[in-house]
């Protein structure tokens, strides 16, 4: 027989959200403190950022926006309002958090490490966990997923 499927409450999603979000936030707080750089829309935001001087976050919710239609069509619109939602936190987070945890130095392999397990081992617990192992189900974070194999993570040091 097929396994009932039970929704999270909202209060599960919201404290999901929140925590995820800010172990990501760490993450990408340490990728900026040393200047590195990760795939997908948040290397994108990352390059405009060191490129221009414009705000991460706000480049990070911008570059986000084509997707949501797109996402919207493709899963549903459940899943686009929290991708939506974790997303405008994540943009919210990456500019608040440097003011809140003041950083001196951070050496690029520990970043680059650091920064991936904070980012990786966040997208892959949602995954396998709040999706129930759904593949399908996309990550914001500059997560690569194939159809077969784990998620990888990768990042790059942008000289000045």
């Amino acid at each position: 027989t097929e396994p009932v499927v039970q929704r999270h409450s909202l209060f599960d999603d919201a404290q999901a959200l929140v925590t995820g979000t800010l172990f990501v936030g760490l993450g990408l707080l340490l990728f900026r403190q040393a200047g590195l750089v990760t795939g997908g829309t948040v290397g994108i935001a990352f390059l405009a950022h060191y490129a221009t001087g414009w705000p991460f976050g706000a480049l990070l919710f911008v570059v986000n926006l084509p997707f949501y239609a797109l996402a919207w069509r493709r899963m549903g619109a459940r899943f686009t309002l929290k991708t939506l939602a974790a997303v405008t936190l994540l943009s919210f987070l990456s500019e608040a958090m440097p003011h809140w945890l003041a950083l001196q130095s951070v050496a690029p392999w520990f970043a680059a490490i650091g920064g991936g397990l904070l980012v990786g081992a966040n997208a892959s617990r949602s995954t396998a966990l709040r999706n129930r192992g759904n593949r399908r189900a996309t990550h914001a974070c500059g997560m690569s997923r194939g159809s077969a194999g784990p998620a990888t993570i990768s990042a790059a040091k942008i000289s000045a």
